[in-house]
């Protein structure tokens, strides 16, 4: 018998209410990435970033790919079955 799957928690937005966070210039969610880099905090998934910075999911998909490609931010590493981005000890 297989135990019935833990339903996942659903991104910020996916209830179809209105995003009350600003729309984020690309200047201000780099400066919000290296922030929660310096912070030594974990840069949550594109799915999640697109909440916070109110944009389209393409627009953050290529910002985040360019960042990674120039290395501003590191590489995603997959944890589980995630890819995530944890900030590493200097």
């Amino acid at each position: 018998d297989k135990a019935p799957e833990t339903p996942r928690a659903p991104y910020p937005g996916q209830s179809g209410m209105p995003n009350p966070n600003p729309v984020m210039s690309r200047e201000e969610a780099l400066a919000d990435i290296l922030q929660r880099v310096a912070d030594k905090q974990t840069i949550p998934s594109d799915n999640v970033l697109v909440w916070d910075w109110n944009r389209k999911k393409q627009t953050v998909s290529d910002w985040t790919t360019e960042w990674r490609r120039l290395g501003i931010i590191p590489q995603a590493k997959r944890v589980g079955r995630c890819n995530t981005t944890v900030a590493v000890s200097a």
